[in-house]
Order: structure tokens, then sequence, then C-alpha cells
């Protein structure tokens, strides 16, 4: 059972990524390779944050989300 719900937590992560790129490539129009790369360090956040840091699931997650979000804030105002 625990690897089952693994799956669909990974299946659901997946998921509003593929979303969400739908929104930006599918109505939009626009290719984004940053979308990926935001999705990355993102995550890449997370996980220094809760092995190396031992935080919680809700802290970290907003720390990752708060760094994707600076990260992408200040790439809009450069371009």
């Amino acid at each position: 059972m625990n690897y089952l719900l693994h799956l669909l937590i990974l299946f659901d992560i997946y998921l509003v990524v593929a979303l969400s790129l739908n929104i930006i490539v599918g109505y939009v129009g626009l290719l984004s390779l940053a979308h990926a790369a935001y999705f990355g360090v993102g995550a890449y956040t997370y996980a220094v944050t809760a092995m190396l840091l031992h935080w919680g699931f809700i802290p970290a997650a907003l720390l990752s989300v708060g760094v994707a979000v600076v990260l992408s804030a200040m790439m809009s105002v450069a371009s």
C-alpha cells in the first residue's frame, strides 16, 4: 500500500506540472523552457531543506515555492 501511495503522489505532482505547462504552451502559445527549471529549483530546495535541515513538509514546501517565485520574478524583471 505504501508503494501505491508513493505512485499516487508522484502522479499528482506530475499532473500539476503538466496542467501548468498546458496553460503556458496550449492556451497562451508560449514555449517556455524555464518551466522545467523552476520545477527543478523548487524540488532541489525542498530536498535540501527536508533532508539536511530536517524541516517539516509545510515549511520546506513553502520555502521551495518562495525560492522558485523569487527566481521567476528576478528573471522576468531581467528580460
